[in-house]
Formats: structure tokens, sequence, C-alpha cells
């Protein structure tokens, strides 16, 4: 399932751990899934909050980036369909 802006960080957290494994399984779809879950952390999770027991608990965005962009370059370097976008023929000028 794809997150969205209705998805909870719950879901988010759930979508990044499902698709964390994207090189081990060499799936590309995992990994943009797993960016799109890195960007969606970035920016639902507190800098800090603070902890069960008071203290405070950090959570990177630094790691979370890091993360992300390692994803990106996997993808790039991954991805043989480049070029493989929608091609529209056209029978103009065909004849009969």
């Amino acid at each position: 399932m794809a997150i969205n802006g209705a998805s909870t960080l719950a879901d988010i957290k759930g979508q990044y751990l499902d698709n964390v494994d994207y090189e081990e399984t060499a799936s590309l779809s995992k990994a943009r899934l797993f960016v799109s879950a890195c960007r969606a952390l970035l920016l639902k999770l507190p800098a800090n909050t603070a902890g069960a027991r008071g203290g405070a608990v950090a959570m990177s965005p630094g790691l979370i980036r890091d993360e992300m962009n390692q994803a990106r370059a996997w993808i790039s370097a991954n991805n043989t369909n480049r070029n493989s976008g929608v091609k529209h023929l056209s029978l103009e000028g065909f004849r009969r």
C-alpha cells in the first residue's frame, strides 16, 4: 500500500520497514516505496520527543536523508528501463 496524505505515522513506518530490504530483494518498486516513506518520515517525525521516563529521544533527520539518498542512488544504478516511457503510435500516412 502506498502512503498518502491521510497516512498515519504508523502507516509510514510500516512502509519504511516493509521496503527496507529493497537491496536484498533487488526490487526497484520497493526502493521507490522506501524513498517515499523516507520523505514522509522527514515531514512527520518530530526532531525530538519525550521518552516514556521523561528522557528525550532524538530522531535523526540526517540519517533518514542518508538512507533516502542511498536508495535513490541504488535506483539510478539498477534502473534498466530508463527509456521505457509511453510510445505514441500514429497511423497517419497509412495507406491500404
